[in-house]
């Protein structure tokens, strides 16, 4: 089987000039992909990986061999980029006020767009781990409904 992650809702808020949300959909497509590859190809249960981060993905998926050499200083170009802007909020601004820089962050989004396009998560057909990976997904809209419930009352 296959699977994939599309880079068309990236490409569309880099097409709107969305800085930050371009960034963020990005990340959050990359950590997707990563999270696939090491449950999928490489039966890693989810409990364990679910909460890395985009650069421990990054870094197992190059140790495992499950993404190419070739792309390990771009992914970890993006995830630089991404750390500056999620724990550096000035750098959004001198981003989105600089054509220069905003061209450079946008060739680098590009560049991992590309990347997901043509990466896939291939794997054996195994309704055991398409039930666990179902439950993960599941495990997960329950956290962020449990959360929001809890804000949401008055």
């Amino acid at each position: 089987m296959k699977r994939q992650v599309l880079s068309k809702p990236i490409r569309d808020k880099i097409g709107e000039v969305e800085t930050v949300e371009a960034i963020l959909i990005t990340a959050n497509s990359l950590e997707h992909l990563f999270f696939m590859k090491l449950f999928f190809e490489k039966g890693i249960k989810y409990i364990l990986i679910e909460n890395w981060t985009l650069g421990r993905y990054i870094d197992w998926v190059i140790k495992l061999n499950l993404v190419d050499k070739k792309y390990e200083q771009l992914l970890k170009d993006f995830n630089l980029l991404r750390t500056q802007i999620v724990h550096r909020f000035s750098n959004i601004y001198r981003i989105q006020n600089s054509g220069k820089t905003w061209t450079a962050v946008f060739k680098l989004i590009l560049k991992i767009c590309d990347f997901l396009d043509e990466t896939e998560v291939i794997y054996k057909q195994d309704s055991e781990l398409e039930k666990k990976y179902g439950e993960f997904l599941n495990k997960l809209s329950k956290k962020l409904d449990n959360l929001l419930e809890k804000y949401s009352k008055d």
